[in-house]
């Protein structure tokens, strides 16, 4: 009987090893508040002409980034940025030990640009999206 329950132990142990590769995993960073923005949401809280830097804080938070042109014009630029990473599993997870070896990969980005006129009022606002895929492993 002691054999038995080595053996039922050590199956399971295995079989929750590689399971283990059919889990998938989605990391988020960066400014949440910008998750599921679009142009035209933003605009619909943001307003460029008459916002100002103190509305943008109070209505997506502080950026990940601000910096001035580079041509001396007075522009200053605020960045918000938002990854997500998901780690998938692939047809081979579902061979035993082949899904820790590779993956599929897909990363997100978006970004919120806000431009300000030297007088702190928004001049223009950009959203824009990003996005690739990869595959890494040896199988």
């Amino acid at each position: 009987m002691k054999l038995n329950t080595n053996l039922l132990v050590t199956f399971a142990i295995f079989s929750s090893l590689s399971l283990g590769g059919c889990v998938t995993t989605t990391k988020e960073v960066g400014v949440m508040t910008i998750k599921n923005e679009t142009q035209e949401s933003i605009n619909k809280r943001i307003h460029a002409g008459k916002s100002t830097k103190a509305d943008v804080i109070r209505e997506i938070g502080e950026p990940t980034s601000k910096d001035m042109d580079d041509n001396g014009s007075g522009i200053e630029r605020w960045t918000y940025t938002y990854f997500t990473h998901q780690q998938q599993p692939t047809a081979l997870a579902l061979i035993p030990f082949a899904g820790m070896v590779k993956h599929d990969n897909s990363t997100t980005a978006r970004y919120v640009i806000v431009f300000f006129k030297p007088n702190g009022v928004v001049r223009n606002i950009n959203v824009s999206n990003t996005g690739f895929k990869s595959t890494i492993g040896f199988l």
